[in-house]
């Protein structure tokens, strides 16, 4: 059975997603490549990295991340930005993590 890592946090949170199997097949046809990469991104979403790890995560509404991810790194250069309205996810990169 899958167990969230923080089961009371409501919305995004680390570790493997929860997702029951479907109790019917919802669309008309199945399509091998989608369904493989559905599984792929599935994989790709739990790489059983720990708290320790990470240095702890941080969560912002639906997002979470790894904070050792986000270290300072001389040389890379991150970008966020808002495609058309007030982007609050790319507010909160530039005034916490300095994000041009």
């Amino acid at each position: 059975p899958c167990k969230y890592l923080l089961p009371d946090q409501v919305s995004s949170r680390p570790g493997p997603p929860c997702i029951p199997p479907a109790r019917i097949w919802p669309y008309v046809t199945n399509t091998p490549w989608r369904s493989m990469l559905g599984e792929r991104i599935i994989e790709s979403i739990d790489q059983g990295v720990s708290s320790e790890q990470c240095g702890g995560w941080h969560m912002f509404g639906d997002q979470t991340w790894c904070n050792k991810a986000m270290k300072k790194t001389p040389g890379v250069l991150a970008l966020s930005f808002g495609i058309e309205e007030r982007d609050l996810f790319s507010e909160y990169m530039s005034n916490y993590y300095r994000v041009p």
